[in-house]
């Protein structure tokens, strides 16, 4: 259990970090929020599953 809430308080650090430091980027490119938000997602969904224990106790 408690393991669970470590990986989801780094999971939810990582999404805002990574948002923050995104959000100048759609400025800077002059693209709409769609495809940031979308690469915002798949980075912080891989930095969840790049931080998951591989197996074991």
């Amino acid at each position: 259990m408690r393991r669970g809430a470590g990986l989801a308080a780094l999971a939810l650090t990582t999404f805002v970090v990574v948002t923050a430091k995104l959000r100048p980027v759609r400025a800077g490119l002059g693209v709409s929020e769609s495809p940031v938000g979308l690469l915002v997602m798949v980075c912080a969904f891989t930095c969840c599953g790049a931080s998951t224990p591989a197996g074991g106790r």
